[in-house]
């Protein structure tokens, strides 16, 4: 804003924008600068959101820009928040649950704007080329994992952090993939940006939980239009945040699992007992960031 720096997220800045209809042209200047999405969510969902069954327990918020239906008596140990004009209950719930009505919904940068951030090269684009696949055992090829029967795929941190990148992903039988964050941390990058690639995932327990070293945390963040199915009763340590567009897929949980983390989704639907233990930290800061308006309009006279 002072006129003469080079401008670098996430400082404020001035957007001035000139428009002309039928030859007259008018010029608007306005002030905007960046917040901070504070991800303190156990469970969250943009865009219709199911519990299936009474066995799931939530140990932390949920929150929800829209409806919210429970298909039985989850559990949850902290609130609901209702976020904006659009949310609400589908059907009244059975159990009884503390609620929170924010008259504003939750913005949320997309997986495209956080990837663009961390890799100002080419973002997802660049991460398809330039990615830590080969650093897993085994390593992964081509992009995608296929693991059927009792197959076991490790994947490993490093210093600063790994970055793998994957088009698809299938997990078979009792097959697992695991995390190895006992070097750095991991973040698992699901493309391209809208793409259809199949996501089904077994397994994800984790060296070190975020509880024991907070430097070292695993995240998932998807910006396909698919479905990311997580199946099984092995425990999860990740922050899965798979919200990118509004053709974004959901999160589908099956099974029993501990999910020690977070999920940030568009769509979310819960079947079985899966058990989400909410981390702090796994999702804040790290470019998470949306541009607002910040208290000047201003019409410059030609």
């Amino acid at each position: 804003r002072d006129g003469s720096s080079p401008w670098s997220a996430p400082n404020p800045l001035y957007i001035i924008s000139k428009g002309t209809v039928n030859g007259v042209s008018r010029t608007v200047k306005i002030a905007a600068k960046g917040f901070t999405v504070n991800a303190n969510y156990a469970l969250f969902g943009e865009s219709g959101d199911t519990i299936n069954g009474s066995s799931a327990t939530i140990d932390g918020d949920i929150g929800v820009n829209s409806w919210l239906n429970f298909n039985g008596q989850p559990t949850v140990h902290g609130t609901i928040n209702f976020n904006g004009p659009s949310s609400g209950w589908l059907t009244s719930p059975t159990g009884t649950y503390t609620i929170n009505v924010n008259a504003s919904a939750v913005i949320w940068p997309s997986v495209d704007s956080l990837a663009n951030t961390a890799f100002p090269s080419g973002g997802l684009s660049w991460l398809a080329s330039h990615n830590d696949n080969l650093l897993s055992s085994p390593s992964i090829a081509g992009n995608t994992i296929t693991l059927k029967g009792n197959a076991t795929l490790t994947l490993k941190g490093k210093s600063g952090g790994a970055n793998y990148y994957l088009t698809d992903v299938s997990c078979s039988g009792s097959s697992v993939i695991t995390f190895d964050n006992s070097t750095g941390p991991i973040t698992v990058w699901f493309g391209p940006s809208g793409g259809s690639g199949s996501f089904v995932f077994s397994g994800g327990s984790a060296h070190i939980k975020m509880s024991e070293d907070p430097t070292k945390p695993v995240r998932i963040y998807a910006a396909t239009n698919s479905d990311l199915t997580f199946n099984g009763n092995v425990e999860l340590d990740a922050a899965i945040y798979n919200f990118n567009s509004t053709s974004s897929g959901r999160v589908v949980i099956n099974g029993t699992p501990d999910l020690y983390g977070s999920v940030i989704s568009h769509h979310f639907t819960f079947n079985g007992g899966a058990h989400i233990i909410y981390q702090q930290g796994m999702l804040s800061g790290g470019g998470s960031i949306y541009y607002g308006y910040d208290s000047l309009w201003q019409e410059i006279n030609p």
